[in-house]
């Protein structure tokens, strides 16, 4: 059943077969976000993004279906820069984890010139994690490629919020004067060198949904959700 929460989804995973798959097993220690680019810095602190757990569903006619975890994370390049590059690291390099990562010029219209939205598919039970990463350029390098992937009339537009130990707040994005909204997705991620924890994954609940042209997200965080580290969260709404 394709609910308008999972349209976006949907969207993103028939752009992504423009570009090579990458699976957790791909990812190395050594990580490779500016192999072989000239006067490409890696981007520093880059946070680990959660990724939530399958759960069951059902189609129109009734039938059992699994929904895979699906998560949506913006990662911007510093005023002038461009992203060229991308990688990723793994909480648990043995998971079938997919990643991959929409940038220009392969954006068809969803990122800003100044950003790379790294996007996760997963089947397992239990929420898990990953690290972007990714490799930024001067702009004036890059330039005639930005543009040109630019072009589409899909926008994707992003807030991004702070969410504390045991809160429970809820968030709405919305689309543009004069846009209709698209679709919908969101990723929660944390701020720090290792990833998060079973616990802190379980203290976790997040609910997307789309109210009268409005992202509507309520998150629930236990208390050991940002104690010691900034989390935050973004909302995106595709917009057109």
């Amino acid at each position: 059943m394709k609910t308008p929460a999972r349209r976006l989804s949907l969207i993103l995973l028939a752009a992504l077969a423009l570009v090579p798959a990458a699976f957790a097993q791909a990812a190395e220690p050594e990580t490779s976000e500016c192999a072989n680019l000239a006067d490409c810095t890696p981007l520093a602190d880059t946070p680990w993004v959660v990724v939530p757990a399958a759960v069951d569903g059902t189609t129109e006619t009734g039938q059992g279906v699994v929904e895979a975890g699906i998560t949506l994370w913006r990662v911007d390049c510093p005023a002038g820069k461009i992203p060229a590059g991308r990688d990723f690291l793994v909480a648990h390099p043995e998971q079938p984890l997919i990643v991959n990562a929409l940038i220009p010029p392969f954006n068809v219209g969803l990122t800003g010139a100044s950003a790379a939205n790294f996007f996760a598919f997963w089947q397992g039970r239990e929420a898990t994690s990953f690290q972007p990463l990714v490799g930024c350029v001067p702009k004036a390098a890059a330039g005639s490629a930005a543009r040109a992937g630019s072009s589409s009339k899909l926008r994707l537009r992003t807030i991004t919020r702070a969410v504390h130990p045991g809160q429970t707040r809820t968030f709405v994005q919305r689309c543009a004067k004069g846009e209709d909204l698209v679709g919908s997705e969101h990723g929660v991620a944390f701020f720090r060198d290792t990833p998060p924890t079973a616990q802190e994954l379980k203290e976790l609940s997040v609910t997307r949904s789309e109210r009268g042209g409005k992202v509507v997200v309520r998150v629930q965080a236990g208390p050991h959700v940002g104690d010691k580290e900034h989390v935050e969260i973004q909302v995106h709404a595709l917009c057109r």
